[in-house]
Parts: structure tokens; C-alpha cells; sequence
């Protein structure tokens, strides 16, 4: 049976669970290339039309799981957000665009922005609450969708993240961080390596990492915290929390957890295949490393997994999470079919 990426609701980690099972319901099939788009209210995925075959997106309510509205083009859920009752996303050819939330027709919006192919949106600050990624610029949006100011790389970014008044962006071979309110550049740091330059933030730190160096710690002034060797190989898996960072490299079943304010490791977990992304919500870790696991942050302590995404020799189940924070739930999209057992739960 071909195994059709699809996505799947999960409710988040209870302190008191009834099972050892994270239990999940079957959303939507969403055989695109590309995990689902939160938009407010609203998921969308992108998939072929059954009759042409060319892309359409399909936006519905999770609770509800039928269309809302159904429009032509491809919506990259990396590369949309919403500002007001604007849906913003990048067309096929790069530029931002703009259509409402009931699916109007997309229009571009003035001042010519480009979007990034591999790079998310930032929500940032009042006066400019969405941050646009291009291919060597940074371009804060005000609330009416136009630009307010453009801070221009050196080089090609490789990652952006923001954090408290505070946009990051890595280079080839620099860590900068840019005033989200004015766009000026407060401070640039080399980072030492080769290759892809990872990155996260949280609070008043930040961490990067290239390929094949080492992750390194920093205040939002600037100032270098620490600096660990994650053993060499490049990283599948970065990601910030409130006290731990969490670290995987490439084609590596294990997932560590080092202390965001020393470095050291706090713990380590192995999981059934390499761990291909991570989640922190509250105190807890979502992991997908075969199945997708459920964490004690502070431990590493396993506290629930899910039984609905079948382990697949050689082929991660549960590449792409995304956290709900308005329903309080987890979005997976799992390359599995649903279970009859899953789809009698989803009905």
C-alpha cells in the first residue's frame, strides 16, 4: 500500500495521562511536498486537483476537517503567516502575495518583496509584527502589509529566528542580530565550521551551529556563552527552549539535550531511526525519531509516545511538527496511511 503523507491531530502531553499512548486522529491527506500552513483559525495543505493534477490549496478547520475554501497554487506552510485578515505566502515565483482568509484570489503587494525558498516567516515586533526572509535581506512588514525597513546580508542566509525584540541571521559564516523594530544591526559574530549554518532562539539567548563545528551560545547583546563539539557531522536538529537546547545530527538516532546556560549535557535519548525534528512545548519534548515520542524536558524521561505512525525501515514516519497553540494540540504530518482504527477516532 503507497503511503500517502497525511496529517494527524494530537493532544499535548497530560501530567496525568489515561495512557501511555499519545492518542491521534486523522486530519487530512496532504500529499504535497511540504508540511501544513497554521493560519489562524485554519490549516492549509496543498495537493493536486483530481482532475488537472495542478497544485490547489485546501484550508479547513481541525475541528471540523471539510474544506473551508479550496484555491489554485501551491502554499508552502514554512512560507506563510497571517497578518490581520491578510493570509501572506510566497506565489510561484517568489514574490509575497496576499489574499483574505476566505481564499480570495492572491495579489501582490507593493514594494516588490521576495521570499525565501528554504526560510520561515518571523513574527516580530508591534511596528513591524512579520519578518520576510529573502535570499540575502530581511524585510520587516508593518501592519498593512507594507514594507518598513530592509537590512541586506552579507552573504546568502542559511537561517533566521527571532526572539525578543531581536531578528538572528546566519551566513556562511556569521551570526548577526538585527533591532526588529528599526532593522539596524546590533552585533555580528564569526561562526566557526563548514557548510549550513543552523540556528535558534529563545529568550535572551541564541545558539548556532555550521556543519561539522560546534554549537555555540550567545546573549542577545552579543555576548559568547559557551561552545560544544555535537560530534562533528552535520545537524538535523537545533532547537531552543526556556533551560535546554536541543541537538541531533544528521542520520543520528540520538537526541541530546545540553544546558542552555552551561552547555553541558543534561541527557540523551535514542529513538527507533535518526531523529529528524523536535518540538519543546511547556516542559515537554516532542521528538520524531521513528515514532514521535513525548519527553520529559528536564530528564529525558520517556513519558508517552504515539502508536499511530508505523515504524518504516529506512523512512522517517514523522517528518514535520507543528504546535497549535490556540486549540493546544500537536500537528503532525506522517508519511502513513490511517488505520481503520484512526479514522473511526477522527470521524
Amino acid at each position: 500500500m503507497s503511503r500517502t503523507p497525511a496529517l494527524y491531530a494530537l493532544p499535548l502531553f497530560s501530567a496525568a495521562p489515561t495512557s501511555e499512548l499519545l492518542p491521534a486522529a486523522w486530519l487530512h491527506d496532504a500529499p504535497g511536498d511540504t508540511g501544513p500552513a497554521l493560519l489562524g483559525a485554519l490549516l492549509a495543505v496543498t495537493r493536486p486537483d483530481a482532475v488537472t493534477g495542478e497544485p490547489i490549496t485546501v484550508a479547513f478547520r481541525p475541528d471540523q476537517r471539510h474544506a473551508t475554501w479550496t484555491a489554485p497554487g501551491h502554499m508552502d506552510g514554512a512560507r506563510c503567516t497571517t497578518l490581520g485578515d491578510l493570509i501572506l505566502h510566497a506565489d510561484a515565483d517568489g514574490h509575497l502575495c496576499a489574499r483574505d482568509t476566505h481564499g480570495s484570489e492572491p495579489r501582490r503587494l507593493p514594494g516588490g518583496v521576495m521570499v525565501a525558498a528554504h526560510l520561515p516567516f518571523l513574527y516580530g515586533v508591534d511596528t513591524a509584527p512579520v519578518i520576510v526572509p529573502a535570499a540575502r535581506t530581511l524585510t520587516a512588514l508593518g501592519a498593512d502589509g507594507a514594507p518598513t525597513w530592509t537590512w541586506v546580508a552579507s552573504g546568502d542566509l542559511h537561517a533566521v529566528a527571532y526572539a525578543e525584540g531581536v531578528a538572528y541571521a546566519t551566513t556562511d559564516a556569521h551570526l548577526s542580530a538585527i533591532d526588529a523594530r528599526t532593522g539596524q544591526l546590533l552585533w555580528s559574530r564569526a561562526l566557526p565550521g563548514t557548510g549550513h549554518a543552523h540556528l535558534s532562539a529563545r529568550g535572551a539567548h541564541v545558539f548556532a551551529a555550521r556543519d561539522g563545528g560546534t554549537v555555540q551560545a550567545f546573549t542577545a547583546a552579543g555576548q559568547p556563552l559557551w561552545a560544544r563539539a555535537p560530534g562533528g557531522a552535520p545537524l538535523a536538529v537545533l532547537q531552543a527552549g526556556a533551560d535546554v537546547v536541543l541537538v541531533a545530527a544528521d542520520g543520528s538516532a540520538h537526541l541530546t539535550a545540553l544546558d542552555a546556560f552551561t552547555g553541558e549535557t543534561r541527557w540523551v535519548f535514542t529513538g527507533e531511526t535518526p531523529c529528524t525534528s523536535a518540538l519543546l512545548v511547556g516542559g515537554t519534548v516532542y521528538a520524531a525519531c521513528g515514532r514521535l515520542h513525548a519527553l520529559c524536558a528536564a530528564s529525558g524521561r520517556a513519558l508517552a509516545l504515539s502508536g499511530l505512525f508505523p515504524h518504516l525501515p529506512g523512512h522517517v514516519s514523522t517528518p514535520h511538527l507543528t504546535h497549535d497553540p490556540a486549540r493546544q494540540m500537536l500537528i503532525a504530518w506522517a508519511s502513513a496511511r490511517p488505520s481503520a482504527r484512526a479514522t473511526a477516532h477522527a470521524s
